[in-house]
């Protein structure tokens, strides 16, 4: 699998999650994509939702709600500091609002470098703008953006496949380079 391959997704899962989701996150972790879980449910449902996921603890785990700006430079400076290790990170909606509006590479930053993500009280346009800004169109150098002059088709620097499951993933889903919906 392409290591610069992100998955996002609008999934619902229970508070207990079962073997076989954890087998395969473990295999998504493991292969080295790197993925984000968008809910509508309120934020304190998360941490009993992290401890069930394999492979992060209060070491490895960060929860932006409040404080968001001294929090994200925690997040970002552990993962400069220990760039091998693995970081979960989950966020509220609000927060990821708020850090948008304020500070939006470094909102890039931190959801294109933690392995897992779980974002919390997500409105759909919010998380069809959490598609848009970790896929964002970009030129890396001085010879592709001649070339997009010619061609003003800009290339993506990773590739996102969302899930959805309800008709509030479909702005979502079009922000993606491949959509699967999950009927339920």
């Amino acid at each position: 699998m392409c290591p610069a391959l992100r998955v996002i997704g609008a999934v619902g899962l229970k508070l207990v999650i079962s073997d076989k989701v954890k087998q395969t996150l473990t295999n998504f972790k493991k292969a080295g994509i790197h993925i984000t879980l968008t809910n509508e449910t309120d934020h304190l449902a998360n941490k009993p939702l992290v401890r069930e996921l394999p492979c992060f603890d209060e070491d490895n785990t960060f929860d932006i709600d409040e404080n968001e700006d001294r929090e994200m430079d925690v997040v970002l400076n552990r993962m400069k500091n220990k760039p091998d290790q693995e970081i979960c990170l989950t966020m509220s909606g609000d927060a990821c609002e708020r850090i948008l509006k304020t500070n939006k590479k470094k909102l890039q930053q931190l959801l294109r470098n933690c392995s897992l993500t779980i974002l919390s009280q997500m409105t759909p346009e919010l998380k069809a703008t959490i598609v848009d800004i970790m896929s964002e169109r970009t030129d890396f150098s001085l010879g592709q953006r001649f070339l997009s002059f010619f061609n003003p088709i800009q290339q993506r620097q990773s590739s996102i496949l969302v899930v959805g499951d309800s008709t509030d993933d479909v702005a979502m889903m079009l922000e993606a380079d491949l959509s699967v919906y999950i009927d339920n």
